[in-house]
C-alpha cells in the first residue's frame, strides 16, 4: 500500500518544465532524488517545482548552468522539532541532450549516476500547399497577430498580462490561440492566471488541454484542472 502512494505521489508531482530554447531538441533530462529515497523539496533557478516528492522528473531542461536547491524536513536533535535542512544548494552543468540521473547525499552533495545521450529526432515535414487566395484568410487572424505582436511589445508579465485581457475583452477565442498567447509569458503564475481568465471567453471548452502544452510545471495544469472544475 506505502509503494502504491509512493508512486502515485511521484506520477502526481512529476514535472514539466518547457524552458525558453531555441530549439528544444537540444533539451536534456534530469531525475533527482534523496540518497535513501526519503521525501525533499527542490528549487530550480529560485522557483520551486516540487514539494514533499520523492522523485523529480525535470523535462524540456536547456543545457547549462543551473541553481539547485534541495530542502528537506527534519526532527531536531534538540528539541525534536520539526525544522527545514538544506541538503544541496549548488550550481549543476547539464549537458545538451542527455537523459541524467542523480542522487543527492547530505555529505558527499549532488553527484549524476547515469548520463545517457539522447537521440535528434528528425520529424518528417510534408512539402507545404500551393498558395492560395488572400480571401481564404481564416477571419480574425489578423487582430490575433496583432495583439501577439503588442503583448510582446510589452517588458514586463504584469502588463503583458493586462494587454491580453484587453484583447479578450468582447472576443472569443479557441484553446489553440490560448495556448499560443500564453506563450507571450515569461512567468509560469502569469501563464495560470491568463488560462483561468480566458477560460470562459473559449469557443471549444472541450480542447482546452491543449494550454496544458504552454505550462512549464505540472502543478499549473493541477491548479487550472481544481478551476475548470468550480468554474
Amino acid at each position: 500500500m506505502k509503494s502504491t502512494i509512493t508512486q502515485m505521489t511521484v506520477l502526481i508531482i512529476s514535472l514539466t518544465l518547457m524552458s525558453f530554447l531555441p530549439n528544444r531538441a537540444d533539451a536534456s533530462q534530469l531525475n533527482l532524488r534523496m540518497f535513501n529515497g526519503s521525501t525533499f523539496t527542490l528549487w530550480l533557478n529560485g522557483e520551486r517545482i516540487a514539494r514533499a516528492t520523492p522523485e523529480a522528473n525535470i523535462n524540456q531542461l536547456r543545457a547549462g548552468q543551473h541553481h539547485i536547491k534541495v530542502v528537506k524536513v527534519v526532527r531536531s536533535q534538540y528539541d525534536g522539532r520539526r525544522v527545514r535542512r538544506v541538503i544541496y544548494d549548488g550550481f549543476v552543468d547539464i549537458p545538451r541532450r542527455k537523459r541524467i540521473t542523480a542522487v543527492v547525499h547530505p555529505r558527499r552533495g549532488l553527484r549524476f549516476t547515469s548520463i545517457v545521450h539522447i537521440p535528434r529526432r528528425v520529424d518528417y515535414a510534408p512539402p507545404p500547399p500551393p498558395p492560395g487566395p488572400t480571401c481564404g484568410a481564416v477571419p480574425g487572424s489578423f487582430w490575433f497577430d496583432d495583439l501577439k505582436a503588442t503583448i510582446l511589445n510589452a517588458s514586463f508579465d504584469r502588463d503583458r498580462l493586462r494587454i491580453a485581457q484587453q484583447g479578450l475583452n468582447g472576443r472569443n477565442v479557441t484553446a489553440a490561440e490560448v495556448s499560443d498567447l500564453m506563450n507571450c509569458f515569461n512567468f509560469e503564475s502569469t501563464r495560470l492566471k491568463f488560462a483561468k481568465y480566458a477560460y470562459g471567453r473559449t469557443l471549444d471548452p472541450e480542447n482546452y488541454y491543449l494550454v496544458n502544452n504552454s505550462f512549464r510545471f505540472s502543478s499549473s495544469i493541477d491548479r487550472l484542472h481544481h478551476f475548470i472544475g468550480s468554474f
